[in-house]
């Protein structure tokens, strides 16, 4: 299951992840995505997800390059994805796969939405 969902207050794009998607789901998911972007987009509302994946299966290597696919299709630069992972190990994993695209992973919320509201932060290396 996946929901998306707009923080009324700092325009954050919530979006939580339980169990494990299928490729139909994600492709719903990225649509609907679209969707809430290009409306962002149109009145230059800054590019910012949350991406709660704490509760989430880790998925087959090949839904991680589709969705890797997807991903890099739908942000532009200077837009900031925060992916808040359950353990360690799945950080440094979402690391390895997003390489040097704009995301960041997060074991913590509250350092992910510093991250996605201050532009001068770096996204975190380990």
């Amino acid at each position: 299951m996946i929901e998306r969902s707009i923080d009324p207050v700092d325009n954050i794009i919530q979006v939580v992840s339980i169990g494990a998607a299928t490729r139909a789901e994600i492709d719903a998911h990225y649509a609907a995505m679209r969707g809430l972007i290009a409306t962002m987009r149109a009145e230059e509302k800054p590019i910012r997800v949350l991406s709660d994946q704490t509760n989430a299966t880790r998925l087959p290597e090949e839904l991680n390059q589709h969705i890797k696919a997807l991903m890099e299709s739908l942000y532009q630069p200077g837009d900031r994805v925060a992916l808040l992972m359950a353990t360690n190990d799945d950080k440094m994993y979402v690391r390895s796969v997003l390489g040097t695209a704009e995301y960041a992973a997060f074991d913590s919320r509250i350092a992910a939405e510093m991250w996605l509201m201050e532009p001068a932060l770096k996204p975190p290396s380990s």
